[in-house]
């Protein structure tokens, strides 16, 4: 076996270097017009100093090489004869004589741009435009959690993969849960595969990350439970659950405002209100010591659900609790309703 690569066999032929601006394709195309296999035979140089006995060769190109490479095959007789060296056959029969092949290049595009908005109380719409490279696909990725969208290999496998019909890129819908919390997309495009010009495919950098809010369609549930009289050095209490976040969002932050409603042994009302925000509740495994107020403080249990501490003044009692959770699109519930 014998090779030859671009450069040389340009060179034994009295033509240029070859121009490597240029396609694949087209540098074969005028290698085949300049080169004739007869008149080039001290351009190639042996592979191996033993004869090839197996039906395949494995030969070691340099690395990075962009030139083409040529390779001619004799057969060996047992004695070391080697068959005749070819010569160029008509272009209707082939045409060179010898095998002329190309070191494959990964394609690597440019990052594409990605936009993603709420199409509907469940769907964010996805679309893609590729930074002008070839490109034969675009993966997209999505995380629930923003530390993960900083490397598109902590976000999982893509949710799907976008092909062009034509050079028209389809947009996405995708089907999500509705959350406080944003969902996080990127997107990685393909460089399309070209084996005339020694392309294949590779991915490229992913997009910059893009974050989509789809917040649930309707106001926060909020379930209030009993009121729990004061007992030795714990004082009285009322809990609650809701499914509103302790979170800030990137819509702002859900309110919470406790109404503590009081009578003294006349009947003479008062009243006294706790306002503060999901996020600002501190978890506790006790309830905390009451405060200077009827309403208060407020505390995050481990079982997920909020206490409000009840502390009426001396000689009144407790007529009544009014919870309201405001979410950041300014819905409240209240209840008792």
């Amino acid at each position: 076996m014998y090779h030859a690569d671009e450069t040389a066999l340009l060179a034994a032929a009295a033509q240029p270097p070859p121009d490597l601006s240029l396609p694949l394709s087209q540098r074969k195309t005028s290698l085949d017009a300049a080169v004739r296999i007869e008149s080039v035979r001290d351009a190639f140089l042996r592979v191996s100093p033993d004869p090839v006995t197996g039906t395949s060769y494995d030969v070691e190109l340099p690395r990075g090489s962009q030139v083409l490479h040529g390779f001619v095959v004799l057969a060996r007789s047992a004695s070391g004869v080697e068959s005749p060296w070819p010569v160029t056959p008509p272009v209707e029969a082939g045409g060179r004589g010898y095998t002329l092949m190309g070191i494959p290049r990964p394609r690597v595009p440019r990052p594409p741009v990605l936009s993603a908005a709420a199409a509907s109380p469940t769907s964010v719409t996805l679309r893609v435009i590729p930074g002008g490279d070839p490109v034969e696909r675009v993966d997209l990725h999505r995380t629930p959690l923003a530390r993960l969208s900083g490397d598109v290999s902590t976000m999982g496998p893509a949710i799907t993969t976008l092909v062009p019909a034509g050079s028209t890129w389809p947009d996405y819908a995708d089907t999500v849960t509705p959350s406080w919390q944003p969902y996080w997309y990127r997107a990685v495009a393909w460089g399309a595969t070209d084996d005339d010009n020694g392309w294949r495919t590779s991915p490229g950098p992913a997009s910059a990350a893009k974050a989509v809010l789809v917040p649930p369609a309707t106001p926060p549930a909020v379930t209030a439970g009993s009121i729990v009289p004061a007992s030795g050095a714990t004082p009285s209490y009322m809990t609650f659950t809701t499914d509103a976040p302790p979170v800030v969002t990137s819509l702002g932050r859900f309110a919470l405002r406790v109404a503590v409603t009081t009578q003294d042994s006349t009947g003479t009302p008062g009243q006294a209100v706790l306002n503060t925000t999901l996020d600002a509740i501190t978890p506790s495994s006790s309830v905390p010591p009451a405060g200077a107020d009827a309403a208060g403080p407020a505390w995050l249990a481990a079982d997920g659900s909020i206490g409000v501490v009840l502390n009426p003044a001396p000689g009144t009692h407790v007529a009544g609790v009014r919870i309201s959770v405001t979410d950041p699109r300014g819905r409240t519930t209240e209840v008792p309703p």
